[in-house]
């Protein structure tokens, strides 16, 4: 089924809900797509990439989660 479609029938079954509940988690769904779809900042990509590179150059000055949790 086309999106458009999709989208048309899915609101038609919007304007049925009657229900604060179905509302209130029917906005958070949409609210988590959205947070979802942002793209990330040039500076945030350029940091993920520089400690991609230094984990890759360098794996062993890194800890794995399992050891990260005895120390805590």
């Amino acid at each position: 089924m086309d999106l458009d479609v999709r989208k048309y029938k899915f609101i038609k079954e919007l304007l049925r809900v009657e229900s604060d509940d179905v509302m209130d988690k029917l906005e958070r769904v949409l609210g988590q797509e959205r947070d979802y779809a942002e793209e990330l900042s040039p500076e945030h990509k350029a940091e993920l990439d520089r400690r991609l590179k230094a984990y890759e150059n360098n794996p062993q000055d890194f800890l794995n989660w399992e050891e990260v949790k005895k120390d805590w």
